[in-house]
Parts: structure tokens; sequence; C-alpha cells
């Protein structure tokens, strides 16, 4: 392959800000959409599983130009546990939190996502093990950002779209990187969730 001239690589450089203005405007837009309480959920059964894939595979332009992988680990079980979601918004957490490890770990890691299922809850685990979060930082606070030319807007995003499908979304260091784990309660039954946001009301 011929090597790209100087106006080849100032496209392409144009290209990719253009794309990040564009991914950073729909994230604003997102999260003041959310902050303002105009988004009414369209719920649904889905399973996680499906929407971190889907995420993994838009992220992956963004994959090849840092140079780092995203491996996906399926459940050692054969169980799909449906949580009860607003399959569009909720797409939105994964890929935000992906979003936030591809940019920060360095070239040449390999993003971890797994999938656990227990009774009550689903998780999606994303370990990143080239980075460490701040001690001193909230990470999930509007704006909070620790990474040059960041607005630390989505992983604020994230979490309130978590909340909003009364799930939770955690993150901390571990010895050899960081961990994000969004858990959200596995829809039982047909029946939407309690009022005090923690479970389905009835049972399997």
């Amino acid at each position: 392959m011929a090597p790209q001239t100087g106006t080849a690589q100032t496209a392409d450089r144009c290209r990719a800000e253009l794309d990040k203005i564009s991914s950073l405007t729909h994230t604003l837009l997102q999260a003041g959409r959310f902050d303002s309480g105009s988004v009414a959920l369209r719920w649904q059964p889905e399973d996680l599983k499906i929407l971190a894939e889907d995420a993994i595979a838009e992220l992956q332009p963004l994959c090849q130009a840092k140079g780092v992988s995203v491996q996906m680990q399926t459940p050692g079980t054969v169980d799909v546990h449906t949580v009860l979601c607003d399959a569009f918004w909720l797409g939105e957490a994964p890929g935000n939190i992906l979003k936030n490890c591809i940019e920060q770990t360095p070239p040449g890691n390999e993003i971890r996502v797994g999938i656990e299922y227990t009774a009550t809850q689903t998780r999606i685990l994303v370990f990143d093990p080239g980075s460490f979060l701040p001690e001193d930082t909230d990470i999930f606070a509007r704006y909070a950002t620790t990474r040059a030319g960041g607005v630390g807007i989505g992983l604020h995003l994230a979490r309130q779209i978590a909340a909003a499908h009364f799930g939770t979304l955690t993150a901390g260091n571990l010895p050899n990187g960081c961990e994000f784990c969004l858990t959200l309660p596995v829809l039982q039954g047909s029946a939407p969730y309690s009022a005090d946001h923690s479970s389905a009301v009835t049972k399997l």
C-alpha cells in the first residue's frame, strides 16, 4: 500500500475530528435529555449480552484507530436472563463505558467484556488492563474527566441510564487495571419493576 500524501493525512485527521465532534454532540444532547427528565423509556425484554455485542461492533473503528482490541467473554452457562429495558437507551451505557476505556488505555491493550448471570441480576463487566481510576475524582460526576480534551459526559450519562433502569454502575481499581460493573435486575415474569426500584414484582 502506498504511503498517504500530506493531503490524505490531513483529510483523515479532519474526518477524525468531525467524528469526535459528532460523538460529543450526541452524548451532550442525550445527557441533557436525561437530566431534564424528558426521556420516556420504552420498556421491552432484552438480553444484555446482545446489547454489549452491539456496542463492541459499533466501536470497532475507534479500536482500530487507537490500536486496542475488545474481547467478549461469553458466560459459562447457556442460560439467558432477560432484563426489562429501553434497548436504545440502555445500549448507550456499555457503549459509553467501552468508549471511555478505549480512549484511556494505551495502544496494544485488550479490553475484556464479561457477562454474569445470577438468579436476580445480570452484570456487564468491563475490564481495562491499561488504566487506573483516580482515587480523588468521582468519574461519574458531570464534567469530571482525567483525559486531555475530555468533557466528562459519557460516564455520567451511563450512570444516569443505569439508575433509570433500576440498576447501578460502579467502577474500581484492581491490581492490574480498572473494572466497570453495570448491574441490572433480571426481569421476572412479565411484570414491571417494583416501586422501590430494586426488583421485579413477580417470581420466576
